[in-house]
């Protein structure tokens, strides 16, 4: 089974205080400590946080209109089998 972080909307920039950056990243890193991957649902923002988050896991990122991160997907297709446990 496949374990997927998902987070959305961190609107990170170079602009913001280094010690809340800080302290947000040390937060994921608990918090996502044992998946898979990160899905960031966008407006991420800026490139030095998906380098950050791909230090706890890989990562794949949708692009948003806040976004000027060149590379990013527009859309991501997950393939999600079911299992029922009787």
């Amino acid at each position: 089974m496949v374990k997927l972080g998902i987070i959305s909307d961190t609107h990170i920039t170079k602009n913001d205080e280094p010690n809340l950056v800080e302290t947000l990243i040390n937060q994921l890193k608990e918090a996502f400590e044992d998946v898979d991957e990160i899905i960031h649902a966008g407006d991420v923002c800026e490139p030095f946080f998906l380098e950050d988050l791909k230090n706890i896991a890989p990562v794949r990122c949708v692009k948003s209109d806040l976004d000027e991160i060149t590379g990013l997907e527009t859309f991501i297709k997950f393939h999600v089998k079911i299992i029922t446990l009787v």
